[in-house]
């Protein structure tokens, strides 16, 4: 046999016969037509025993082999010839893979694949904690960023079925261990989706071995995307800066006027059906066209002029300049709200999802909370957000964490509240005080 035989080259002693799945019989990104007769790669035997099952008899899903031959069925053949070139030390294209590819090419490594991944424990529901060493997919790392990057703007769209495809980036960016695309996604997810996030399998085949990412992460990135709604709701301002001579009526006036102005952007209430089906990114977007105006009411009966006894209302320093400084400074609130949520989630983080079961009791992962270096030794920048959702461990510790840094907390402002009082008690028994 040939050279020209072989759709891939990376050895000289095997023979490995792939047969494409049945279904999977698509078209390249460039419109050529998928094999669909088997097809033949020459590969490495010691690098195949090294790196795979697939030699291994005694496997549940290993290859048979016909004479000098080694021959596996019901995969992808574009996953198949990636895998081999990379484990062969040689460098795969992308630019004519596509997601299908990408998922089968997960399938491919959590089926064959021997090497796991040390630290990485987050693997599914294999345990009674649901966490074992990963399965290592690291070498493709590089094939898929080139992917991700080169059809990075049609992951910002959704299918047919109104979901985004950024769900279908997850599982890929999880298991190929690309954190920068993993922290991307799962921000992109949390500002720019409404509804339940889910694993999307473009495939659409299922079996034990083509895995999205396991529920635990879904649940803490849908818990983010919450906490974003929930700290708008905190941050933005519920009344205006209040003056000393301020009445209940202009309170009423000013409160009232706050009130519209959030109405004209087209925020009813940031908890309403309405506001609900609308996604961070669009809130914040109305938010940021607010601008504090006194409330002009139309009249109930013709010649009434209510707008003059309604501005009667207000206080004597609500009235002129005072007014308008009030106004500029509740807008800026506003827009000092939208702007802090905007940058508060950067992403989940790959590092800190592994990082919760090493040291003791979770000590290691906890200290990055103490010392305020959240993101020490991650390979993507965050804040503490990020620090706090990408945490896998048992609530439980989360939770007497946040105990102990709120106890620590209060005696330090015990202690400086003390010290205060001291400085007080010395100043007022200086002679002439």
């Amino acid at each position: 046999m040939t050279d020209s035989h072989y759709i891939c080259q990376v050895g000289e002693d095997l023979e490995l016969v792939v047969k494409q799945r049945d279904h999977d019989q698509s078209v390249t990104q460039d419109g050529g037509s998928r094999p669909d007769k088997p097809v033949i790669m020459k590969v490495s035997r010691a690098c195949i025993q090294r790196y795979t099952s697939l030699l291994d008899a005694t496997a549940a899903n290993h290859g048979r082999q016909e004479g000098a031959r080694l021959v596996i069925a019901n995969e992808s053949i574009a996953a198949v010839k990636v895998w081999m070139e990379a484990l062969h030390a040689q460098t795969p294209q992308h630019t004519n893979a596509t997601i299908q590819d990408v998922w089968w090419a997960i399938h491919f490594g959590n089926k064959y694949l021997l090497g796991r991944k040390e630290g990485a424990e987050l693997d599914d529901e294999d345990d009674e904690d649901g966490l074992k060493p990963a399965k290592d997919m690291s070498p493709l790392s590089g094939w898929f960023t080139g992917f991700y990057n080169m059809h990075k703007k049609e992951f910002k769209g959704k299918e047919s079925d109104g979901k985004p495809r950024a769900f279908s980036v997850l599982a890929p960016a999880y298991w190929f261990d690309c954190p920068q695309i993993f922290h991307d996604a799962t921000r992109y997810i949390a500002y720019n989706t409404t509804g339940h996030i889910e694993n999307t399998n473009p495939t659409k085949y299922h079996d034990q071995y083509m895995r999205g990412v396991p529920d635990r992460v879904l649940s803490q990135l849908s818990a983010a995307r919450a906490s974003q709604r929930t700290r708008l709701e905190k941050w933005l301002p519920t009344v205006p800066a209040t003056c000393p001579d301020r009445t209940d009526e202009c309170l009423d006036v000013m409160v009232f006027s706050h009130k519209r102005s959030l109405l004209i952007t087209g925020i009813k209430s940031l908890f309403s059906l309405a506001d609900r089906k609308r996604t961070l990114n669009q809130l914040l977007d109305n938010l940021d066209k607010y601008e504090f105006s006194l409330a002009k009411i139309e009249p109930q009966h013709p010649g009434e002029n209510i707008n003059s006894s309604w501005s009667t209302k207000l206080c004597h320093d609500c009235t002129g300049e005072r007014l308008s400084h009030e106004a500029a400074k509740l807008t800026s609130k506003v827009l000092s709200a939208s702007e802090r949520v905007r940058e508060n989630f950067g992403g989940l983080c790959l590092d800190c999802m592994h990082k919760f079961r090493n040291g003791n009791d979770d000590d290691d992962y906890f200290m990055h909370d103490k010392r305020g270096h959240h993101d020490h030794s991650c390979r993507v920048k965050h804040g503490q957000p990020t620090w706090y959702f990408s945490y896998m461990g048992r609530k439980e510790l989360m939770l007497r964490h946040q105990g102990k840094r709120a106890e620590e907390r209060r005696k330090k402002n015990q202690e400086l509240r003390g010290k205060d009082d001291g400085f007080k008690r010395m100043y007022d028994s200086l002679p002439g005080n």
